[in-house]
C-alpha cells in the first residue's frame, strides 16, 4: 500500500509521464501503466472537487454565473477557498500497489526530478 495526499497527484502524474515515455522492461511498463490509470482516476476526482470549490467560492455575476477573468474564477472569499482547498488537498488516498524497486527500471534514462516526484512509489531495494 502506498499513501499519498491528493495535492501530490499532479506531480506524480508528471513523473509517470516522463517514465512512461521511455522504454521500460515489459513487466515494469505494465505496472507503471496500471499505476498511471489509478492515479489519473484519483486526480480526476480531485479536480472535480476543486472545481466544485471554485464555483462555491466564486463571485457571481448579475446572471448568477461565476465571474471569470483571465481564465480564472474571481473568488468572493479567497481565504475560505484556500482553507477548503487545503482540506481537500491533504486528504490521503491509498494505492493498492507495492513500491517499485529501483532496479526494476533497468538502465532507463530519467531525470532525478521524475524520481523525486515518484519517491513514494520507488524504493531502492527489492525487499
Amino acid at each position: 500500500m502506498v499513501k499519498v495526499q491528493l495535492g501530490e497527484l499532479k506531480g506524480i502524474i508528471e513523473g509517470l509521464e516522463e517514465i512512461g515515455s521511455v522504454k521500460l522492461p515489459v513487466k515494469t511498463a505494465y505496472w507503471v501503466g496500471k499505476l498511471a490509470r489509478l492515479v489519473m482516476k484519483e486526480f480526476q476526482d480531485f479536480e472535480e472537487g476543486r472545481m466544485k470549490l471554485l464555483k462555491e467560492f466564486a463571485q457571481l455575476g448579475q446572471d448568477g454565473a461565476p465571474v471569470i477573468e483571465n481564465n480564472s474564477y474571481v473568488l468572493s472569499d479567497a481565504g475560505g477557498f484556500a482553507k477548503a482547498y487545503t482540506d481537500l488537498a491533504t486528504v490521503e488516498v491509498e494505492f493498492d500497489m507495492r513500491p517499485f524497486a529501483l532496479e526494476q527500471f533497468g538502465d532507463v534514462d530519467v531525470s532525478p526530478m521524475a524520481l523525486v516526484k515518484l519517491n513514494k512509489f520507488i524504493t531502492e531495494d527489492a525487499g
